[in-house]
């Protein structure tokens, strides 16, 4: 039983700002925190360190629902006030209890009680819905928050403390518990005829928080598709790729990438070798505006000629290409090209990156998010990611998903079938040119210059440019005759 504290989005800043401003303490105190700017888990982490009891999230109107449309799912795809976004609070990727090797019958465990505070939650945590939240804070006493601090919900946010009703307090009961499962990766292969020990790696995971339509259905549905389309062209002895084409069905993607570290931990080595590259797709469609890709450099040329090879799925803008589209809406800072984002983590394409360095991936098709200023799509995690969200709501007639599984199919083919790699190495150059640029003036490069020159960082990048234009320049004279 505990008092009740609003801590804004639960991030440093907002534990430094109560105790700056109001010397307020949540030692000992259940707070409630909304969903967004940072990961749920990091708002754990975070309410643990600044010693709280207990820590509610919940999804606020003003992130995940629209002002000037007041309708809900089923009507839009904006969350209903009953909508609750799970999602795991685990700070690492892979079974937490084998870090760094892979999770098999005999492995050794560390013991899970020496991870709770840091990689998994020691103190309670609940997710709800902002109907539920706005009761919750409809009983709160204390100051009113700063307008910075306030969400959409139409109540009177305050920063809590004792209830308003005197001895009353309030109490979260967990009935959840930590249990090992066994789970299953899914793989289906076409065998390469030239280079059938090198490998195209493409991706989904299969496991939802509840009904999962969105996240990763779509995705497993194109996959699938993509799947079905090759296959039958090698049945039918029309086609086989030169090097092997492997789909990747992960397990326990949801609980922090599970499925696809621990196989990469385990086949490290041969994947470090053999592997051409990883593309994954997650969510296939989460709107019907443009496409959003992150990817490593390498892999930059390929998905642009990909993209400039499918045809946009939407009808008012016939005669246009995927890439068309998506250069006009997210156009890259020189706006030459689209803009694609560096890979971080957050799904399967992230042992792959971080633990090898593969060239990889990660595509999906979005909304317009300068118009919507929202943190993911409303629906996120919630019960209402179902079948007819995806079929009346994001994508009628499929159309999204289609030109989905042509970029992913198209991607992987390219990379599988080309007699050299489709990989243009002046890509690494921009854009690792650009990072020292982007060092160089930031708070971080102003502090370096301080004590060190950024020099030699400027030279070994221009050095790397010129041995790059130089490998450019022989591979394009290869003879290319098979």
């Amino acid at each position: 039983m505990s008092e009740l504290m609003y801590v804004n989005y639960g991030r440093v800043e907002d534990y430094q700002w109560l105790v700056s401003n109001k010397s307020i303490n949540v030692t000992g105190k259940i707070v409630i925190a909304r969903y967004g700017k940072i990961f749920r888990g990091d708002k754990v982490r975070l309410a643990t360190r600044y010693g709280a009891s207990g820590i509610i999230l919940f999804s606020d109107p003003k992130d995940y629902t629209y002002g000037v449309d007041p309708k809900v799912y089923p009507d839009t795809w904006w969350l209903p006030e009953s909508g609750t976004q799970r999602g795991t609070t685990f700070m690492g990727k892979g079974d937490p209890l084998t870090p760094g090797y892979p999770s098999t019958d005999t492995a050794y465990r560390v013991d899970e009680e020496s991870l709770k505070g840091d990689l998994l939650p020691s103190i309670p945590v609940h997710p709800i819905g902002y109907g539920l939240a706005e009761k919750l804070i409809s009983y709160m006493g204390g100051d009113e928050v700063p307008e910075s601090w306030r969400g959409g919900i139409n109540i009177t946010y305050k920063f809590g403390g004792p209830l308003k009703n005197a001895g009353w307090k309030i109490r979260i009961r967990i009935s959840t518990r930590n249990i090992r499962r066994t789970t299953y990766n899914a793989f289906g292969m076409i065998r390469g005829s030239v280079e059938p020990d090198r490998y195209v790696l493409l991706g989904n995971h299969r496991d939802a928080w509840v009904f999962g339509a969105i996240d990763p259905s779509s995705g497993t549905a194109v996959m699938k598709e993509v799947s079905r389309v090759m296959g039958n062209l090698v049945r039918e002895k029309k086609w086989r790729p030169r090097r092997t084409i492997i789909f990747c069905s992960w397990g326990a993607e949801e609980y922090g990438l599970i499925g696809s570290t621990e196989w990469v931990e385990q086949y490290i080595k041969n994947l470090a070798e053999r592997a051409v590259a990883y593309l994954n797709v997650d969510i296939a469609v989460t709107g019907n505006y443009t496409l959003d890709g992150g990817a490593t450099p390498l892999v930059h040329h390929a998905l642009y000629e990909a993209t400039k090879k499918v045809p946009n799925p939407n009808t008012a803008q016939a005669g246009r290409s995927v890439y068309d589209n998506w250069k006009m809406t997210t156009p890259n800072e020189d706006k030459t090209q689209p803009k694609i984002s560096p890979l971080g983590s957050g799904s399967d394409f992230a042992s792959f990156v971080q633990q090898f360095g593969l060239p990889s991936v990660d595509l999906t098709y979005t909304y317009d998010e300068d118009k919507y200023k929202i943190g993911s799509y409303p629906l996120y995690h919630s019960k209402y990611e179902t079948f007819y969200a995806v079929d009346k709501l994001l994508d009628p007639g499929f159309q999204t998903h289609k030109a989905m599984g042509q970029i992913w199919g198209e991607l992987a083919r390219n990379l599988a079938d080309s007699l050299i790699i489709p990989f243009d190495v002046r890509d690494y150059s921009r854009v690792l040119e650009g990072l020292v640029r982007q060092l160089n003036s930031s708070e971080t490069g102003a502090i370096m210059r301080t004590k060190m020159s950024l020099d030699k960082l400027f030279e070994a990048a221009r050095n790397f440019t010129k041995e790059v234009d130089a490998f450019y320049t022989m591979q394009m004279n290869v003879i290319k005759s098979k």
